[in-house]
């Protein structure tokens, strides 16, 4: 029973900061699942042009004995049923104020399948770098088993963004991010595999297929000290084996590095390397490798995780630790586990001398990718989890990765089975064409056969072959000779036709 006292339930209704005719057509943000045009649109859109960042806030009352309006009012809260909180007493408290609590919601939103106009993008591009791609490429399909977090630093109202490529609106893993990865996973192997040269990398080729980096970690100082042990216990090394990558490269760089080192041996280089930044800073290598970007599957999904970071005032505001931080839990989105994406990348020309001394970039590229699968993962937070990967196998139960002498014979092998394959269909069409012409009586054969000639010789253009004129005329001297004793009318019609024709 009510008493008479009011109480209210608060709420926050996101709304976009848009235009009175798109907030139409995108749908009423007072109205559940009333999404408009906004579920067909691709999620960056979404989440980027049309973002419900901005909130009207306001109070809901009711009385406070009155246990239905009240429990139906946090129902409504809760659900998003901003009908119902707005009919009925109440009060705005702000028009236009920055989303707070509705975050989880508002991504929600974006999530979920990538809409129709997406996914027919995402299939143009995937049709596209197939047909881009050339046979001495490298390529190698993976499918997320952990979410995805890819461009968590850019800017958005709810603290972590996404990459989404630009005007299309579509997620994509950058091709740079793509090749520091790859890169990370070739340097890992080349200073920490257990035995040394196994996989066939070495820092020299890292350089020469991914460029120069003066701020890899072996070169820092605040870079864990395995980095360093491990480059100068590798630098050691090559006073003792010869790296003839390391010549090659060096003799491509030496006109271009300052005159003191212009001369030095490959070993005192290396040492050169670590002591001289003013050294580091003058290697200008871009690398030979290009990296595509990496675009989902249609089919993949986008999804909603969670952070909960606790102790926020100790880290962000550098108060004391305690443990009655409440956590704030932070909402981001993520590419949900099950999706595929195609990693492709290609070697640039030139530079000749330097690609023939790595040798089978493409078996390194394995060995790297096959590193990434197990250890590393693609895109941000990889150290906890997020981007982890496993190769998606071919039907014949291989790695889609690998080399273009494989790619070669396959192609080899599929080319030569559509040519047997071509070759029944025509021996076939050939056996039905001829069943037909027998079962057909001779005044119609006749005419088949002349106006398939007629036909043929019209194919081969302004010069048809010589055989195939000495056919033709065969057959239209039977025509001419036997069609006036016809007793079909119509058949000897279509003969006249047929000698209009070839005359």
């Amino acid at each position: 029973m009510a008493t008479g006292k009011q109480k209210s339930v608060r709420f926050e209704i996101p709304r976009r900061a848009v235009p009175e005719y798109l907030r139409i057509a995108l749908g009423e943000d007072s109205t559940p699942g009333s999404g408009g045009r906004l579920p067909d649109m691709p999620p960056g859109h979404r989440f980027l042009l049309y973002f419900p960042a901005m909130s009207m806030e306001g109070r809901a009352h009711y009385e406070e004995g009155d246990r239905g309006r009240r429990d139906a009012l946090r129902r409504a809260e809760q659900r998003g049923d901003w009908a119902v909180l707005l009919k009925g007493p109440h009060e705005i408290t702000a028009a236009w104020a920055p989303l707070k609590n509705g975050k989880r919601r508002a991504l929600e939103e974006v999530a979920g399948s990538m809409g129709i106009v997406a996914g027919q993008l995402l299939d143009a591009i995937g049709r596209r770098q197939c047909t881009l791609a050339s046979d001495d490429d490298w390529h190698a399909d993976v499918e997320l088993c952990a979410p995805l977090i890819t461009g968590s630093g850019n800017p958005h109202p709810v603290e972590n963004g996404f990459a989404f490529l630009a005007p299309y609106g579509v997620p994509y893993l950058a091709g740079s991010s793509l090749k520091g990865i790859m890169r990370r996973a070739a340097e890992e192997l080349s200073l920490f595999s257990e035995t040394p040269g196994s996989t066939g990398w070495t820092l020299s080729k890292v350089w020469a297929l991914f460029g120069f980096d003066q701020n890899s970690a072996y070169f820092r100082a605040d870079s864990p000290e395995v980095w360093r042990d491990s480059y100068f216990a590798w630098a050691g090394s090559i006073a003792e084996s010869d790296d003839p990558v390391l010549g090659t490269w060096l003799d491509a760089l030496r006109s271009s590095l300052p005159n003191e080192f212009r001369q030095t041996s490959a070993t005192d280089f290396l040492r050169a390397l670590a002591a001289s930044e003013d050294l580091r800073r003058a290697i200008h290598w871009q690398g030979l490798l290009a990296f595509s970007d990496a675009f989902p599957h249609p089919q993949a999904k986008l999804g909603v995780d969670i952070l909960n970071p606790h102790h926020r005032s100790y880290f962000q505001k550098g108060k004391s630790p305690h443990d009655a931080d409440s956590p704030i839990p932070v909402f981001f989105l993520v590419i949900e586990p099950g999706a595929r994406f195609r990693l492709q990348v290609r070697l640039l020309a030139g530079r000749q001398p330097v690609v023939e001394s790595i040798g089978d970039w493409r078996a390194l590229l394995d060995a790297a990718h096959q590193h990434i699968t197990v250890w590393l993962g693609l895109g941000a937070k990889t150290a906890v989890g997020y981007g982890a990967v496993r190769p998606v196998a071919e039907p014949g139960g291989t790695s889609s990765s690998s080399s273009a002498g494989d790619r070669r014979a396959r192609a080899a092998a599929a080319a030569e089975q559509a040519e047997k394959e071509a070759a029944r269909k025509a021996a076939e069409a050939e056996r039905r064409r001829q069943a037909e012409l027998d079962a057909l009586p001779p005044t119609q054969r006749l005419l088949r056969l002349t106006e398939e000639q007629i036909d043929c010789a019209a194919a081969e253009g302004a010069a048809p072959h010589a055989q195939t004129i000495e056919t033709l005329r065969r057959y239209l001297k039977q025509l001419t000779d036997d069609a006036p004793s016809w007793s079909d009318p119509d058949e000897r019609e279509r003969a006249a036709r047929l000698l209009e024709r070839a005359y």
